[in-house]
């Protein structure tokens, strides 16, 4: 990260930090120690002298790094990384816009047809969330592009793929800026139930406080590109299939011995040590699958997504194997591979 963000000209802007470093006097705390802050002085000596406009530029640029081919490493820059740098790059990532708007037309375009259905989702939540249904109504009679934006993307006949890739930059903006619009309502609404159920919480001391509002923190284009990822992420894992009854946190013991389940379970293991996979229990994280246990294996069915615990692995393949089904989903695709011998991958989305 350093390295990418030391190769870009800075110039100095309007705003002085008084020692120059990406830590100012009030957020040394959290730097590591002060011969880091040492390197990163050598590293940006002109840093602190920049504007907040033009830090949040440099920022938008390093945020990209987790898009760039070849890297291995999972974690986000926006969620991850920079957040953790000091407590200005933390409200900067909490709340600049001009970082999280490009993010999520990031997110859409990597895949238009799997997020334009959460985004179709979102938008036809419109009319069972009343606060959001005025909102988006002010929305529609002082703009009439974007009443046609949203029927266009409500209308189930059109595809959604080819409609998202047909769009104008400015047309995808308002159809965006409407999503978060929807969904900071949802968040307040979801809020507000909460504040009345639990309006104080306890601390770690024993005292009493009210409840924080996140609203507080992330602006409304982060907490859509949250609601996208948690409701409408589809997934691809393996499955293995036999009807059955499974509850979520009850344990389930059992001996894979067909060829295309020594298979599935030969592949969610790779990597892992010979004392892992000889009885004991596995390292986390624990290796997942799917578990379809309501016929048929259809698109549309519930299932179950398992951890891999315990697993003893036999020369020949075989594995007796201890699971814990830790949340349900639904089945969105099914899929055989070829030459598999049965086994099959599924898509799915989080219930």
């Amino acid at each position: 990260m350093g390295s990418s963000m030391s190769r870009r000209p800075v110039s100095e802007g309007d705003t002085a930090e008084p020692n120059g470093y990406i830590c100012s006097d009030d957020t040394n705390a959290d730097c590591d120690s002060s011969a880091n802050a040492d390197a990163v002085k050598r590293s940006f000596p002109q840093f602190g002298l920049l504007s907040d406009d033009l830090v949040v530029e440099v920022l938008l640029f390093v945020s990209h790094g987790p898009y760039e081919h070849g890297s291995d490493d999972p974690r986000g820059s926006m969620t991850q990384v920079l957040p953790l740098v000091c407590r200005r790059f933390r409200e900067y990532c909490d709340n600049s816009k001009s970082l999280w708007m490009p993010s999520l037309e990031r997110l859409i375009f990597s895949n238009p047809e799997s997020w334009g259905d959460g985004v179709r989702s979102i938008l036809s939540s419109v009319g069972a969330i009343p606060l959001a249904h005025s909102i988006v109504t002010q929305v529609y009679h002082c703009d009439g592009d974007n009443r046609d934006i949203v029927q266009d993307m409500l209308n189930p006949s059109q595809d959604i793929g080819k409609l998202l890739r047909s769009m104008t930059r400015d047309d995808f903006r308002r159809m965006l800026r409407i999503v978060c619009k929807i969904t900071t309502q949802q968040a307040f609404r979801n809020i507000a139930v909460d504040k009345g159920l639990r309006g104080t919480c306890t601390d770690m001391k024993g005292n009493t406080k009210q409840i924080e509002d996140p609203l507080k923190r992330f602006c409304p284009e982060k907490l859509a590109y949250y609601s996208l990822i948690k409701e409408h992420m589809m997934v691809t894992m393996p499955v293995f299939y036999m009807p059955s009854t499974v509850r979520v946190n009850r344990l389930i013991h059992l001996h894979f011995f067909e060829p295309r389940y020594r298979q599935l379970i030969a592949e969610v293991t790779a990597g892992r040590s010979f004392a892992e996979l000889s009885g004991g229990e596995l390292n986390e994280p624990f290796p997942q699958f799917v578990y379809a246990c309501n016929p048929p294996l259809i698109a549309g069915t519930v299932a179950f997504v398992v951890e891999v615990q315990r697993c003893r692995m036999y020369v020949n393949g075989r594995a007796d194997v201890l699971l814990n089904p830790v949340k349900s989903v639904r089945l969105v695709k099914v899929k055989e591979r070829r030459g598999s011998g049965g086994l099959c991958d599924v898509v799915f989305k989080r219930i």
